[in-house]
């Protein structure tokens, strides 16, 4: 990459983002960050010869100090935004209510507006003299709820507005465009389509649960996104004669009302700044919290009332805490009417990443806290090392040499910062570190590999690169199911501490692991599991030593495998992080009668 970071006062350019149009070419290009150079457009830009600022985040110790600063900004936030908020909708909730409702998009909302301003500010004490083009403020857009915000962050053109947004409010006065600011959602060119089986046990599931419309589900504990497959979730259902009630309905879509800024005023200068960011935040927030928690408050509290039961018991869910606002709105009323929140891990990480605030959110959020084995070590964390969801009731697959192939799991992120401390700069050296691996695999192997990409792309162009330099290489399509694809290789390779690496190790499928061990920093707990992963030739550090496992047992997967040392690491490690057993429906059955029992 090329980069530059000394104090030349020539009028340089600074694009921000990838929209071209906003660039002036007549003068020499800084670039805030790899995200404003697209693949498919580098024979446009590469003979600008423009050049790639360095991240702010470049120094470790720094990004981890910022880290912590937005986690402490964060609880200094939330209850002073509070007291406005109950006085516009007429309530008196506590912080945890809000915590529920509006904590997932200020977890987003306050890494990426600090990380804006950081590279800017950056920018600017290098290159006084820099200017731009910035988004006129009659294409600004205020987003519906936390999905469309995020959904946003993955465009340029939002990303363009708050980039712009921080500019003004910082007293920098540049040329303006207008430009469309549409929420645009992620849509993925393959599809996973489930089998008739599967769409069978949806629609069984669905007609006895969707009895509540004459049955009541008071008093009941309600699944919510829970992650157990629908075959599970009837078992469920059954052996606890309707006591446990799966909701299935769809997502309530936010509509879209008009910003209202007298009642958003009410909003600004809330935190009693401690440095030029927070100040500029006072300004911010007013413009940027979404709309339903706002203007469409009431809207998403009256479909909550429809949707969703009274009374529940409980409410248990592993994944509908971020983006479904009127379940959290409902979930937060029962909490403060007495109803228990149960949450569940639905990721591959989590007990794992030394910095993991969704997980931080998760079990702050809840009155108790299953993860797939591992054990918490916040005092007073009323964690519960329990069975995975999502694994209850899978067969285990084995070591089979009679099948061919190699899958390679990868998955994406947005080009521009989402959480802190995971930047694009880590993902733009996790694509480095892939054709390293793939220029490391004996070429009689490369026909063998089946390249499994995440099903959205997020604007990497990731399929194009592979097959610009590897046109051998298949693809696999997410029209075939993830288990199914992994049944049907001899052997699994996974770059990244995702969820399919567990469901591969908890499923006795052979792996082979790597991945970066300074960007996917370990918490101590954690790391003896993981060092038994490494010894047993599981988990490697660099592409090239994976690359070579793979070479070296590829022919006879199954006897590699099999040795006692290595299915010893396996076993221990996926009791700690991936625990199943063959009597999980069973186990959560009684867990859960043990909670509608009060015991």
């Amino acid at each position: 990459m090329n980069t530059l970071n000394d104090n030349h006062q020539s009028p340089y350019f600074l694009a921000t983002t990838a929209l071209e149009e906003f660039w002036d070419t007549s003068k020499p290009l800084l670039f805030l960050g790899e995200w404003c150079r697209r693949h498919s457009r580098q024979a446009f830009w590469e003979p600008l010869e423009g050049k790639v600022l360095i991240s702010p985040w470049h120094d470790t110790p720094q990004l981890h100090q910022a880290y912590h600063y937005i986690v402490d900004l964060h609880e200094r936030l939330l209850p002073v935004l509070k007291n406005p908020l109950n006085s516009i909708h007429r309530v008196n909730f506590s912080t945890r209510y809000w915590r529920i409702v509006l904590g997932p998009w200020l977890l987003y909302y306050l890494p990426i507006i600090y990380d804006r301003y950081r590279c800017l500010r950056s920018a600017f004490n290098d290159y006084p003299s820099l200017t731009t083009t910035v988004l006129a403020e009659e294409s600004w857009i205020t987003p519906c709820d936390t999905t469309e915000f995020v959904q946003l962050i993955y465009h340029d053109s939002y990303n363009l507005q708050l980039y712009s947004r921080i500019l003004k409010l910082s007293g920098y006065d540049f040329p303006e465009m207008t430009f469309s600011v549409a929420p645009m959602p992620v849509v993925s060119s393959e599809r996973n389509i489930p089998g008739w089986k599967t769409l069978w046990k949806k629609f069984l599931v669905n007609k006895l649960t969707g009895v509540n419309q004459w049955c009541k589900a008071d008093r009941s504990i309600i699944l919510r996104n829970s992650y157990f497959s629908p075959r599970v979730k009837l078992q469920l259902f059954l052996k606890t004669f309707g006591r446990i009630w799966p909701v299935l309905n769809r997502l309530t879509p936010t509509p879209r009302f008009t910003p209202n800024p007298p009642v958003r005023a009410s909003l600004q200068n809330l935190l009693p700044a401690e440095n030029e960011f927070e100040t500029l935040l006072n300004h911010l927030l007013p413009l940027d919290v979404p709309l339903s928690f706002i203007e469409g408050f009431d809207n998403l509290q009256a479909a909550a009332e429809r949707s969703y039961p009274s009374s529940p018991k409980a409410i248990f869910s592993s994944a509908a805490w971020y983006f479904d606002e009127a379940f959290k709105q409902w979930a937060a009323f029962s909490a403060e009417h007495g109803a228990r929140l149960l949450g569940i891990q639905h990721g591959g990480n989590y007990g794992s990443l030394a910095h993991h605030p969704i997980e931080e959110h998760e079990i702050t959020i809840t009155d108790r806290y299953y993860t797939w084995g591992w054990q918490g070590s916040r005092p007073g964390a009323r964690v519960t090392p329990w069975f995975a969801a999502k694994l209850a009731g899978r067969k285990p697959l084995h070591a089979a040499d009679h099948k061919a192939g190699i899958l390679f799991v990868a998955t994406s992120m947005p080009r521009y910062l989402l959480q802190l401390p995971h930047t694009p700069d880590h993902f733009h050296q996790y694509l480095l570190w892939q054709s390293r691996f793939l220029a490391a695999i004996n070429p009689p192997l490369l026909a063998m590999v089946r390249v499994r990409f995440h099903q959205a792309d997020l604007g990497w162009e990731i399929a194009q690169r592979w097959r610009d330099a590897y046109p051998e290489i298949q693809l696999d399509t997410w029209e075939t199911p993830f288990l199914k694809s992994l049944e049907n290789c001899r052997l699994y390779v996974c770059d990244q501490l995702g969820t399919t690496f567990l469901e591969a190790l908890s499923a006795d499928k052979p792996t082979i692991l790597f991945w970066d061990p300074v960007i996917n920093q370990l918490r101590p707990e954690a790391q003896p599991y993981y060092d038994r992963l490494r010894a047993a030739g599981i988990l490697h550090d660099n592409p090239e030593a994976a690359a070579q496992a793979v070479n070296v047992v590829y022919e006879d997967v199954a006897a590699w495998w099999n040795n006692p040392l290595r299915q010893t690491a396996r076993a221990i490690f996926c009791d700690n992080f991936a625990r199943t057993s063959s009597n999980a429906v069973n186990e959560w059955t009684d867990e859960f009668k043990r909670i509608v029992n009060n015991s």
